[in-house]
C-alpha cells in the first residue's frame, strides 16, 4: 500500500522571539508611601514591545556674565531639565486557562481604567547580563475590536514617570558547570570516581576525553559520581548541563 501524501506539504517556520520582555508588579499600590515586597508577573501575549528612547526637554541657560571680554560673545548651552519616555506594545487578547497567566495584562488594563499608576520591569531575556529597569508608568490601554482584524488585539502605552531604576536581570546569567577536583588523578576504565565543583544540577553528560561516561549520577549541585569510560591516556573530564559544557576540562588520566 502506498503511503498517503499530505497536500499541501508542510514545512517548519523559523521565528525569533523578542529579546525585551515585560513584567508587572501586582503588589504595587501608588497610594502607599512605603511599598510592600514586589510580586512580579510576566506579561504573556505581548508583541511589538518597544521601550522608546528618552526624549529630553531643554531650555536656554545662557550665562551673560560669562561673556568674552574681547569679543562680547557668550557661549549658549542647552540644559536637560526633564525627560519623557514611552513604552508601547500590542497585547494579543488571549485568555489563558490559568488566571495567573493573565494577571499582568489584567493589572495594566485595570490601572488604565482606574487612572492609577503601575510598576513595570523591562528586561532582556536574551542577554542575561544586561540589567533590567523598573519604571513607574501611567497606562493607556486602547481596546481594539471595531474591525475584524482588530478583534484579537489591544494596544497599550506606558508613559514613564521619573527615572527608571536598574535592578538585576530576573533571568539571571546562565551558570555553566565547573569541575574543580576529582578524588583520584587517574584510574582504570570501570572505576567510579567522585567529581566536585559547581553548577552540576541537571547535568546531561560526563565525558572522559571525547568518550561519554557509561554511568554517572548527580549527587547535588557540587558533586557527581561517574564511571570512568574510554581508552588509556590523558582524558580530561568535561561536565555538561543544558547551560553548556565546562570550559575548563579537569585533568584526568585513564590507566
Amino acid at each position: 500500500m502506498t503511503a498517503p501524501v499530505l497536500a499541501p506539504t508542510s514545512a517548519g517556520v523559523l521565528q525569533l522571539a523578542s529579546a525585551k520582555r515585560l513584567r508587572v508588579n501586582l503588589a504595587y499600590d501608588p497610594s502607599l508611601a512605603s511599598q510592600v515586597t514586589p510580586v512580579w508577573a510576566d506579561a504573556f501575549g505581548i508583541t511589538n514591545l518597544t521601550p522608546g528612547a528618552p526624549s529630553w526637554d531643554k531650555i536656554d541657560a545662557t550665562a551673560y556674565h560669562n561673556a568674552d571680554v574681547n569679543t562680547g560673545l557668550v557661549n549658549k548651552r542647552d540644559k536637560k531639565v526633564a525627560s519623557s519616555r514611552e513604552i508601547s506594545g500590542v497585547w494579543q487578547r488571549e485568555i489563558f486557562a490559568d488566571p495567573a497567566d493573565n494577571a499582568a495584562t489584567k493589572r495594566l488594563k485595570d490601572s488604565a481604567e482606574q487612572n492609577k499608576l503601575a510598576q513595570v520591569m523591562i528586561f532582556n531575556a536574551v542577554d542575561r547580563t544586561e540589567q533590567a529597569t523598573v519604571y513607574i508608568v501611567d497606562v493607556t490601554w486602547d481596546e481594539q475590536g471595531g474591525a475584524a482584524a482588530d478583534k484579537g488585539v489591544d494596544n497599550f502605552t506606558l508613559s514613564v514617570q521619573g527615572a527608571g531604576v536598574k535592578v538585576a536581570n530576573p533571568m539571571g546569567a546562565a551558570i555553566v558547570p565547573d569541575a574543580t577536583s576529582v578524588n583520584v588523578a587517574s584510574a582504570a576504565a570501570g572505576v567510579r570516581v567522585i567529581i566536585t565543583g559547581t553548577g552540576f544540577a541537571g547535568a546531561t553528560s560526563v565525558k572522559f576525553g571525547s568518550t561519554e561516561s557509561e554511568l554517572f549520577k548527580v549527587i547535588g549541585d557540587t558533586e557527581i559520581r561517574a564511571v570512568v569510560t574510554g581508552s588509556t591516556g590523558s582524558k580530561p573530564i568535561t561536565v555538561a548541563t543544558p547551560q553548556g559544557p565546562d570550559t575548563t576540562p579537569l585533568a584526568f588520566t585513564i590507566v
